[in-house]
């Protein structure tokens, strides 16, 4: 597709999200840049008088105003807009908008759901929704990365075919604080950012992971648990772990409101456990605290919060609005919430908001890029392992 000359009249675009940020995953691998870029997903209005159609999306990479990359998205690919619309407004007018972080995916969306187009086919005063981020994933390698995107829709409007543009700014972290990973000992650091079915779907959690503990076998094997016919808490290596703040900061957030005892642990229909569990406690907690389980939410900077989720009932070390240092201990792993074992889920947000946040990539002062890859000099988060298994020492030594 090249894109039209002609402006659409009265047709807009923007995004789903109005707070959206797009921060790119990026990492220094020999001579070579790597620019992963997970796209917003974005809001096509018709604000005239006649009936408009997209026919398609060109996603364009740039570096230095100059396009490096594009990708192409034709009439095939938007097709189905019709049913994506039907499905997305049943989800933000349903009830069921914060189960399992629903609207956590869709961040602080933007949208007149009432005139949310159902078919591809948008009437005068109609919206559609373009979920970018579901179909297209920039992963650009080349000598130097990417610091722009630009993206066309162009639309059919009394027969004559006319483009509609946005620019979406880039955000980067290239001088993160020194942050301190928040468990020691042995770990398993899995659901990286680049497992992009996972924590990368959402919204907060873009840059999100999990981390447990493991052992050795008598074959060597890694284990995250003691060998059980029916395990219990208490056999998961990382079980009652401390878990450390990665900053200097101030605590903003403290629940402990999700009782131990409704902890799902491996087993037999494990998903379906998971869902009557958050049936169960979803009316009394909130299902955004039964997803979650308990956690902390430590300030660190400007826009710069540490998530800390499925923790130990009642372990809790610190309470709202307690200074809190590097290091220091302030809770111990659990397997609260939507958790398939215990682990803790960590992230870094750019404000205290679950629902609404921006995920925010991290890196680690005690963590040597290099153990990803031999190759890798720099990074701004975890990606190239979804088992990563990597010692810590104790804070101090």
């Amino acid at each position: 597709m090249s894109s039209p000359t002609t402006q659409a009249q009265h047709v807009e675009i923007s995004l789903l999200s109005r707070g959206k940020k797009v921060y790119p995953l990026t990492y220094n691998l020999a001579y070579l840049e790597i620019t992963d870029i997970k796209l917003p997903d974005l809001v096509l209005h018709n604000g005239s008088t006649l009936p408009v159609t997209p026919v398609g999306v060109e996603v364009i990479g740039k570096i230095d105003g100059r396009p490096k990359v594009t990708y192409l998205l034709g009439a095939d690919n938007l097709a189905d807009l019709g049913e994506i619309n039907t499905r997305l407004k049943q989800v933000m007018l349903g009830s069921d908008i914060e189960r399992f972080g629903l609207k956590n995916q869709l961040g602080d969306y933007a949208v007149d759901t009432e005139h949310l187009a159902g078919q591809t086919e948008m009437q005068p005063g109609e919206y559609t929704i373009l979920l970018l981020s579901q179909q297209v994933r920039i992963h650009y390698i080349s000598g130097a990365r990417l610091d722009a995107v630009e993206v066309w829709v162009s639309v059919r409007q009394a027969d004559e075919e006319q483009v509609v543009s946005l620019d979406i700014p880039l955000h980067f972290r290239d001088d993160q604080p020194p942050y301190l990973f928040p468990i020691r000992g042995d770990v398993l650091i899995m659901n990286q950012p680049l497992s992009y079915t996972h924590h990368r779907f959402g919204h907060s959690q873009e840059f999100a992971f999990d981390v447990t503990m493991t052992t050795h076998d008598e074959t060597g094997t890694h284990r995250t648990s003691r060998p059980s016919e029916a395990p219990i808490l208490a056999d998961f290596i990382i079980y009652r772990q401390p878990v450390h703040s990665v900053a200097d900061g101030v605590v903003v957030a403290v629940v402990d409101l999700f009782p131990e005892e409704e902890t799902v642990l491996p087993g037999p229909e494990i998903t379906k456990r998971l869902q009557e569990m958050h049936q169960r406690l979803g009316p009394k907690i909130g299902l955004m605290h039964a997803a979650y389980g308990n956690y902390i939410i430590v300030r660190h900077a400007e826009e710069e919060y540490a998530f800390y989720g499925h923790l130990n009932e009642h372990s809790m070390r610190v309470k709202v609005g307690d200074q809190v240092k590097a290091g220091q201990i302030i809770a111990l792993v659990g397997g609260t919430g939507n958790s398939s074992e215990p682990h803790l889920h960590f992230e870094l947000i750019d404000r205290p908001d679950l629902l609404t946040a921006n995920g925010l990539p991290i890196a680690f002062v005690d963590f040597d890029a290099s153990r990803t890859n031999q190759f890798t000099k720099k990074m701004n988060a975890f990606w190239a392992s979804d088992r990563l298994y990597w010692h810590l020492p104790a804070i101090g030594e």
